[in-house]
């Protein structure tokens, strides 16, 4: 059997472990800002964000449902076998 390569696990575990110092300062979402303008501006964009989330919470949602309803594969003819015939 061969042995895996070290180089490569060692690599990961070092961007694993080290990564969450270099984002520390990353954040997502837009900050509040001090003018009226600017609150306004939050206050929309977090409108957007919200009707986004909305929106993929239904198209996912109409997926799963879609995938799991329209399913051809039928478990019907499987039966459990049988132990002894009395």
């Amino acid at each position: 059997m061969r042995r895996a390569n070290p180089i490569p696990w060692s690599a990961g575990l070092v961007m694993l472990l080290g990564g969450n110092a270099a984002m520390a300062e990353w954040t997502l979402n837009m900050t509040e800002g001090v003018t009226e303008i600017s609150r306004q501006v939050y206050n929309l964009h977090m409108i957007f964000f919200i009707v986004c989330v909305v929106i993929g919470v239904l198209v996912f949602g109409a997926m799963i449902v879609s995938m799991v309803l329209h399913r051809t594969v039928s478990y019907t003819h499987l039966t459990l076998p049988t132990i002894c015939s009395v």
